[in-house]
């Protein structure tokens, strides 16, 4: 490792806050089993990975590392848009597949 920089734990901190913010209250209740999403369920799980992957992923982790080693910034930028599309399907489609399972555990841990 290197030396430890906050930014990129002030962005897991932003990113944690905004799944939570899209889907913390929902795992009062139980979502519904895979293939049985409500449309509103579905709808909240790709936009929590869309706003946390365009703000965190795209615009902190590229302002932290232009800032950090001096890097532009829109250089940056344009070349995590590939990474932040790829890793969004890969969010989504796992986040769909074990939210259920994973909102059931915090239940069952009192969390």
């Amino acid at each position: 490792g290197g030396a430890f920089q906050i930014g990129f734990t002030v962005t897991a901190a932003v990113s944690g806050l905004i799944y939570g913010l899209f889907l913390g209250k929902e795992c009062e209740k139980p979502f519904r089993r895979l293939l049985a999403f409500d449309k509103r369920d579905i709808i909240r799980i790709v936009l929590s990975v869309l706003t946390s992957q365009a703000v965190c992923s795209l615009f902190l982790n590229s302002f932290w590392l232009s800032f950090y080693y001096g890097a532009p910034f829109w250089v940056k930028l344009v070349t995590r848009i590939p990474q932040a599309g790829i890793m969004s399907v890969l969010q989504i489609m796992f986040m769909v597949l074990f939210l259920d399972k994973i909102c059931t555990a915090l239940r069952k841990a009192g969390v």
